[in-house]
């Protein structure tokens, strides 16, 4: 397991200004720094990853004041390849079966990113995810042995 960020309060980034972006990340960023601290991790252990909410960069000012505060911080943005959507699995009305997000992986390609959330029945699901990975050859591994970064992603 690896800790990550993924903001101070989840917002959409492109519904406030590039200050406020700084806020979300630099928030976040001192509670996990106590945390780790509290835990008695080393820094040097500790892979830095942040993930946009809603995968909402925000506008270009807010994207790359962002970019700046989280490579200051030691940050590499973390974004995703395929949304299983398994989160509105816990979500009325729109709630998805859990036989659909299982399915999802079936468009895996290699090196995809999937985008799992911790939520209690995607934990329910999870070795089925897991088995469907395996059958088609792949594994799942940790961010920091993967290339993260996508510099081609559309930002608004």
């Amino acid at each position: 397991h690896e800790l990550a960020c993924h903001s101070y309060s989840h917002p959409y980034f492109s519904m406030f200004s590039a200050r406020a972006a700084e806020r979300e990340i630099t928030g976040a960023h001192k509670i996990i720094q106590h945390v780790v601290q509290e835990a008695g991790v080393g820094v040097s252990r500790q892979n830095r990853f942040f993930r946009f909410p809603y995968g909402d960069a925000g506008s270009y000012l807010n994207y790359d004041t962002s970019q700046e505060v989280l490579a200051d911080l030691g940050y590499q943005i973390a974004w995703w390849d395929l949304d299983t959507q398994d989160w509105r699995m816990e979500l009325s009305p729109y709630a998805r079966k859990p036989a659909a997000v299982i399915a999802s992986l079936s468009r895996a390609r290699a090196r995809d990113v999937v985008l799992l959330h911790d939520r209690t029945r995607t934990a329910q699901v999870l070795p089925s995810l897991l088995d469907i990975l395996h059958s088609k050859g792949m594994a799942s591994l940790p961010l920091s042995e993967y290339p993260v970064s996508h510099p081609d992603k559309s930002i608004e």
